[in-house]
């Protein structure tokens, strides 16, 4: 996947040693599920949140994070999690878009799901049901993202490692906003109907082979024509014989 690097963000400045605050994906784990910022998180304030759909739903607790027009807005500083209930028989989508509206990505749950954000990377991982991140997990960066953490020496835009960081500003202290948008939820329809791939696995038409005959099993019985015209022969045969013998 190519990606476009935006450089019109603006940054805030700030001294090398002094570290932003962090909501990571991490310190998301011992929060209660769904809650964020100042923020109301039901129906009426974020289009398309249904509370059943999620067993988790957390953001940055403070007030960088708002409702705005049906989204959520907050700062590229501020991690998330969000989990798709395994109960909850939907298919959830999540679009991240940056601060003007311009870029997207969009990520697809399924029953299970985890979707989660470090604050500190241009980075998001998505774990399938019953998976963890390190063996299952699939990174995703997004290409305008800022991150104020440096990457780690081994991380690359392409090589599956969550740990790696857009650097906006240059100073790896940049930061911008950005919006989550919650899609509308569809049916969650099981790979395959369930059943492995052998929903069509050509028994039903495994019998056609007794079919060669158009099904027309009926016995044929005795050729009657032939055995008359066998007879017919062998009188006419021992008139002839009978006349010779006579001369």
């Amino acid at each position: 996947m190519g990606f476009i690097v935006n450089n019109s963000f603006g940054k805030f400045s700030a001294e090398t040693d002094t570290s932003l605050p962090n909501f990571s994906a991490e310190s998301l784990m011992s929060l209660p599920s769904k809650q964020f910022g100042a923020a109301t998180l039901d129906g009426d304030n974020v289009t398309n949140y249904e509370e059943g759909h999620w067993s988790k739903f957390d953001l940055d607790k403070s007030t960088n994070t708002i409702n705005q027009d049906g989204l959520i807005y907050t700062r590229s500083d501020k991690g998330f999690q969000f989990t798709n209930d395994e109960d909850s028989g939907k298919t959830l989508s999540i679009k991240l878009h940056n601060a003007a509206k311009t870029l997207s990505q969009v990520f697809t749950l399924n029953p299970g799901d985890t979707m989660s954000r470090d604050g500190g990377y241009s980075t998001v991982v998505v774990v399938p049901k019953g998976g963890t991140e390190e063996v299952d997990g699939v990174v995703t960066v997004i290409p305008w993202m800022d991150g104020w953490r440096s990457s780690d020496p081994d991380a690359t835009a392409d090589n599956g490692n969550k740990k790696f960081s857009y650097d906006m500003g240059g100073s790896g202290n940049g930061t911008h906003g950005y919006h989550v948008e919650v899609l509308p939820a569809a049916e969650y329809v099981i790979p395959n109907a369930g059943n492995g791939g052998s929903d069509n696995g050509g028994s039903d038409n495994g019998d056609n082979g007794d079919n060669g005959d158009d099904g027309d099993d009926t016995e044929e019985g005795p050729n009657y024509l032939l055995y008359g015209g066998g007879l017919a022969l062998l009188v006419v045969g021992g008139i002839m014989a009978s006349k010779m013998l006579k001369k």
